[in-house]
């Protein structure tokens, strides 16, 4: 089951991490289903896994919300209504 992990306000934006096991995909999709739209939230998944391999998460997980699904990168910028 996903964990909530912490939460920290960049310049009024509020940043939600999510911690979850590699076969957590049920769970996660759920809970980014069920959390209420928020302008001023990003949320940022932490999937335990390989961290010499690629990821398809984002891809799965984009079709589930309304939020722009985005894999991270160094140096990318944190936006409101966007999942990491």
């Amino acid at each position: 089951m996903p964990q909530y992990i912490a939460a920290s306000h960049l310049s009024g934006l509020t940043v939600i991490g999510i911690g979850a096991s590699a076969g957590d995909l049920d769970a996660v999709t759920r809970l980014i289903q069920a959390w209420p739209p928020d302008p001023n939230a990003a949320f940022v998944l932490v999937p335990h896994g390989d961290p010499s391999g690629g990821s398809m998460l984002a891809a799965l997980l984009a079709p589930h919300t309304a939020l722009t699904v985005l894999e991270a990168a160094e140096g990318m910028p944190v936006e409101p209504e966007h999942l990491y």
